[in-house]
């Protein structure tokens, strides 16, 4: 199994060091490669040590996390961050999300779950959003997102809208195949012309973009 190297990015350095001994007792396959304690030492720190997935806080001091996973994914975008934290604040939720973190976590995630989440974040799958977080974020759609759709809506046709609903909630390529009866390659298709459609670049964008709007898929 590859190594997934990993960085911990928290303000609260027992934390970080409890966190790590967990992890390292329950996966051998995530080696905890580098620390750090605000997002301007976790910025600096990648350009070091270039880890397969950060797990980031939001609220440090600093600067946020946010902030960090910004200017960290338009360097590194192939880094898959995961944002974990003991708030659901759902604005800094969507702005995680839009600069490129792959997923919204909560620190009373159980750590088997934890390390499901970080090895289908290094793997490319979806990682999903807290229910909690979830629950918060459709409770305060606009009006106008969830009354009016866009156009790309009527531009999916019935397969793409199946596979965009499969995606939005967290099936990777092969549970879509089976689900569809489609080969893998069919799939990874259908997703890229899904991508084209909506006009977004990766999963994470077509997950944020399509959750707003599922009620018409």
């Amino acid at each position: 199994m590859k190594t997934i190297n990993l960085m911990l990015v928290d303000d609260q350095k027992i934390f970080i060091e409890s966190l790590a001994h967990i992890l390292k007792k329950a996966a051998r396959s995530i080696n905890v490669i580098s620390y750090a304690f605000n997002g301007k030492e976790a910025v600096d720190a990648v350009e070091i040590s270039i880890p397969d997935v950060i797990i980031m806080d939001i609220r440090m001091p600093v600067m946020n996390g946010v902030d960090a996973v910004k200017l960290i994914h338009q360097k590194y975008p192939q880094i898959k961050i995961i944002m974990l934290t003991t708030y659901d604040d759902d604005e800094y939720v969507k702005d995680a999300l839009k600069y490129g973190a792959v997923g919204y976590l909560l620190k009373d995630i159980p750590i088997e779950d934890l390390v499901t989440q970080i090895k289908s974040a290094c793997s490319g799958q979806v990682v999903p959003i807290s229910r909690s977080v979830l629950e918060k974020l459709t409770h305060n759609i606009d009006l106008d997102s969830a009354y009016n759709p866009p156009e790309w809506i009527d531009s999916l046709n019935k397969t793409e809208k199946k596979i965009l609903k499969l995606i939005i909630e967290g099936m990777d390529n092969k549970e879509i195949s089976e689900i569809v009866f489609l080969a893998d390659q069919t799939i990874r298709n259908y997703i890229h012309k899904i991508y084209e459609i909506i006009g977004v670049p990766n999963r994470s964008q077509a997950i944020k973009e399509g959750r707003k709007y599922i009620r018409f898929l």
